[in-house]
């Protein structure tokens, strides 16, 4: 069964009212080990953002830095599931000792695309 790594073009919406964390933002290849701690993680900042939005408005001002707690949780997605594509492509490129397989043959033939759903 597939198993892409695939992520949302966007992960939250304060007009709509929704965010998306976990699998459902972003989903990462099995053998990479990457699922549960970004899931965490985007739960953590998910929930700050939420937080600082019932509470404070849209942003958090901390020594004249204006802090903007959903675009924080929408940076960190974009740059996790971006190293995690060059750092995929680097180690599956490493393996060339089953290059006529199947299974290594779509992953040396499919490197240099990024994978982005629509909502």
């Amino acid at each position: 069964m597939p198993a892409n790594s695939t992520r949302l073009s966007q992960f939250a919406s304060y007009e709509n009212q929704w965010m998306a964390i976990g699998d459902s933002a972003i989903s990462f290849d099995p053998l990479s080990s990457q699922g549960m701690l970004t899931a965490l993680y985007s739960a953590k900042l998910g929930a700050e953002a939420i937080f600082f939005q019932y509470f404070n408005g849209k942003e958090i001002t901390n020594k004249e830095n204006r802090i903007l707690p959903l675009e924080v949780f929408q940076q960190y997605l974009e740059n996790t599931f971006n190293k995690y594509m060059r750092e995929k492509e680097f180690f599956y490129n490493k393996e060339r000792r089953w290059n006529n397989e199947v299974f290594w043959k779509r992953r040396h033939e499919n490197q240099s695309y990024l994978n982005i759903a629509d909502d």
